[in-house]
């Protein structure tokens, strides 16, 4: 694995987390029928810049559907906690 900040090579695992599929995202008849999708939960550090990443992610496009069912914008407590931070 590349490092996403500093292009060094990352060897250092932190953790090991198996895999999961997406969450928030709800199935219906007809992905019920499919194997669902998981994604591996691993996460590493470089040891040069000590960025903490995960090993694979996914892109937006991916993980976010027409019927997704979490948006941050809902949460009261996170746009308050959003706020205090700007």
């Amino acid at each position: 694995m590349i490092c996403r900040n500093c292009a060094s090579r990352v060897e250092l695992e932190l953790i090991d987390l198996g895999s999961a599929p997406l969450s928030n995202a709800y199935l219906t008849d007809i992905t019920m029928r499919r194997p669902e999708k998981w994604f591996p939960l691993r996460v590493a550090v470089c040891e040069k810049c000590w960025l903490v990443q995960a090993e694979v992610y996914s892109r937006s496009a991916e993980i976010f559907s027409e019927d997704y069912a979490y948006f941050s914008s809902f949460s009261s407590d996170w746009l308050e906690h959003a706020r205090q931070l700007c």
